[in-house]
């Protein structure tokens, strides 16, 4: 400890000290310092184990409220969002079932359209032929149309006597 700015305590003139003391140095001095302080005895005192009554205060009241209605809405929003699931999940097994028969139904209205499958019934039922070459007579017209027409020949089945006559009449150009 510097004591050259301590002030004598015997008479005379007290000079102010030339050093500038900062507040760090005033509290280094201050810290260091020991002042002795005499023990203090300390007395005890017994409590008695009373418990503790808590107190419902309305602001308390009313947050638990709240909670148990938090509580409340997330219990039925649980609920409500199952019996969403659950329809959710029979709306699409009925929408797979739904496909499928469309699929099984429009491959019945495909085979009841078929081409192949009337020309076999028309030729089943009511005894039409497919038209050949033989049949059909392209005719050119001074214009950009083409017509087709069919011939019609009486005596074309006749059997084996029908067709050398359709071919006679063909290499000949009848």
């Amino acid at each position: 400890m510097d004591n050259s700015r301590a002030i004598p305590r015997q008479g005379g003139t007290v000079t102010a000290p030339k050093v500038r003391v900062s507040p760090k140095d005033f509290e280094r001095e201050r810290l260091t310092t020991a002042v002795p302080v005499a023990p203090v005895p300390v007395k005890l005192k017994t409590v008695s184990a009373k418990p503790r009554t808590a107190v419902l205060t309305p602001m308390g009241l009313l947050a638990m409220a709240v909670a148990l209605g938090i509580v409340v809405f997330a219990l039925i929003t649980h609920i409500q969002l199952g019996q969403v699931t659950a329809g959710s999940l029979q709306l699409r097994k009925d929408l797979s079932q739904a496909k499928a028969e469309q699929s099984r139904l429009q491959l019945n209205h495909e085979l009841a359209f078929s081409l192949t499958e009337l020309e076999q019934e028309a030729a089943a039922r009511y005894g039409m032929k497919k038209a050949d070459a033989r049949h059909i007579t392209y005719l050119t017209r001074s214009g950009t149309e083409n017509i087709i027409t069919l011939k019609t020949e009486p005596n074309a089945s006749d059997g084996i006597l029908g067709a050398i006559t359709d071919l006679l009449n063909t290499v000949s150009g009848k």
